[in-house]
């Protein structure tokens, strides 16, 4: 694996010889890099869904709104938005924006960048949060209209978030090639070892001569290649460290590490579409021979929380947490009980047990996670094969681009997680909803999918909780998937380096590396 050292005496020399021999505004030409666990799945926009494309591409490209670190929303490429009715969004754009190749921001650019995601041929991951758009049009020089098909309680957080990126239309009829209004520039790739971007030397939105000069993503799959390579300065900062590793990193007196908590669930998702896993008496013999708690205390630590037994987290509470909280207590649950779990199995097709298979990537966490189950399955008879894939594989898998023979998605079970906007009902429409690709579960219930698609209507919060509820009601005795952690998120930069607060993501689109600094 080919490697840069950066040591911080190459740093210093660096930035005093930008200094001196450069006269220009360029500042502090340094390099800031990154350890990416996996390669990304390119530069086109739609596939910007995983930790380790959305850390490059969101230095690329901008929004036209953007999340702030406390989880709000303010503009961006947007100066304003108007809301005249339920359905209507229109975006007044910036007049002073423009992409790395200098030329203007349009509404031309917007509206062509918004329908390639809204095209259901157009091969954007997260296509599906277009699927309520009933139009994209240029309203005027610098305005944009999106009318929706009915209210959205969601569409607000789709314009701040990797569905919604905006690109150059010109440049990319002219060229096949995606540029954007953001800080950094593509300026090479070598394929599963390093992506390069550099600063631009005209960007439109304040100085950025004191941000790092490069940015250097380095693709480290194996972890303890990863810690050591931060704990050396080879690498400067790692969005998605190895939690088996943390205690490592936090020890280290160069490395600032930073942990708490998030919106994610981390779950095993049942295939729901074949074999043992369509039988709701297995999924459930399966969730009771799991002693969540246990695994959650004694694996994971500090470095996440047991479920309450439901997908949100209570950092998605919103308005009324009590509600949520009393929704918590009452829904249905699979408590660790092997008894109940030999019941279950004995009521299914599969009393004698079976083999199945769980996929996996490189995350140590999910890997612990299957050997937990490989191991507190064989009670039931059951065999677990750990079927280990890269990132990249394991991300086709997730959003079934992977089928069996029969045209179904080829696992049995798979350990993934999925990290929501800020919306209270942010899971279950990708989660639950039939057809969906994130719906890893393959899960379908007409009953179900109705009410999600009138929660997703309803803009009053109680009346909207009502029905969420209603749904999971529906959803959580099928136990499509067993809700392991609610996982904090974690990440270590060098100490040489400063930052500042970030949303709580991740592969957050608010963390962007312009807004890095040499520590004084």
């Amino acid at each position: 694996m080919k490697k840069i050292i950066l040591s911080v005496f190459v740093v210093l020399l660096v930035f005093t010889l930008s200094a001196v021999c450069n006269s220009s505004a360029s500042g502090a030409e340094y390099t800031f890099t990154i350890g990416l666990t996996g390669d990304i799945a390119g530069l086109e926009p739609g596939l910007a869904y995983d930790p380790n494309t959305i850390p490059v591409l969101s230095q690329i490209t901008d929004n036209l709104v953007k999340r702030t670190p406390d989880g709000g929303l303010e503009p961006q490429l947007a100066k304003e938005i108007e809301t005249p009715d339920d359905t209507t969004y229109i975006y007044k754009l910036r007049d002073d924006v423009t992409f790395s190749d200098g030329a203007p921001l349009t509404a031309d650019d917007v509206v062509w960048s918004l329908q390639r995601y809204a095209d259901p041929n157009g091969g954007a991951l997260q296509q599906w949060n277009y699927e309520n758009v009933l139009s994209i049009e240029k309203t005027g020089g610098l305005e944009v209209t999106v009318k929706l098909k009915q209210p959205s309680n969601t569409w607000k957080h789709v314009a701040a978030t990797n569905p919604s990126y905006i690109s150059s239309k010109k440049h990319f009829e002219e060229t096949g090639e995606h540029i954007g209004t953001g800080a950094y520039v593509f300026e090479s790739r070598v394929n599963g070892q390093e992506i390069v971007l550099k600063k631009r030397g005209d960007y439109w939105n304040g100085d950025i001569s004191e941000a790092p000069g490069k940015l250097i993503y380095k693709i480290v799959p194996d972890s303890t290649t990863l810690v050591t390579a931060l704990k050396n300065g080879e690498i400067d900062y790692a969005p998605v460290p190895p939690a088996d590793l943390l205690g490592e990193l936090i020890a280290a007196p160069s490395l600032k590490v930073s942990n708490y908590p998030d919106r994610a669930i981390t779950f095993v998702a049942f295939n729901t579409g074949r074999g043992p896993t369509s039988d709701v008496n297995v999924r459930r013999a399966i969730y009771s021979a799991i002693d969540i708690d246990e695994f959650v205390v004694n694996v994971v630590g500090n470095l996440g929380s047991v479920t309450t037994g439901i997908p949100n987290s209570p950092a998605l509470y919103g308005e009324h947490p009590d509600q949520w909280q009393k929704f918590s207590d009452s829904a249905i649950k699979y408590p660790y009980d092997i008894g109940k779990a030999k019941e279950y199995l004995a009521q299914s097709a599969y009393p004698d047990g079976f083999t199945a298979n769980v996929v996996v990537n490189q995350n140590p966490r999910y890997n612990d996670i299957g050997l937990y189950l490989q191991e507190n399955l064989k009670p039931l008879g059951i065999n677990i094969e750990i079927l280990k894939v890269t990132g990249e594989e394991h991300d086709e898998y997730y959003f079934g681009n992977i089928l069996d023979a029969d045209g179904k998605r080829g696992y049995d079970l798979l350990v993934g997680s999925w990290w929501p906007n800020n919306d209270v009902g942010g899971i279950l429409e990708p989660l639950y909803q039939s057809g969906n690709s994130s719906n890893v579960a393959a899960y379908g219930n007409a009953a179900a999918d109705a009410l999600i698609r009138e929660e997703m209507t309803i803009l009053d919060e109680t009346a909207r909780n009502a029905k969420i509820f209603e749904a999971l009601n529906i959803i959580l005795p099928d136990a499509p998937y067993i809700y392991v952690l609610y996982p904090n998120a974690q990440n270590v930069i060098n100490a040489k380096f400063t930052t500042p607060p970030i949303d709580s993501t991740p592969a957050s689109d608010a963390l962007r590396y312009v807004d890095v600094r040499l520590a004084k």
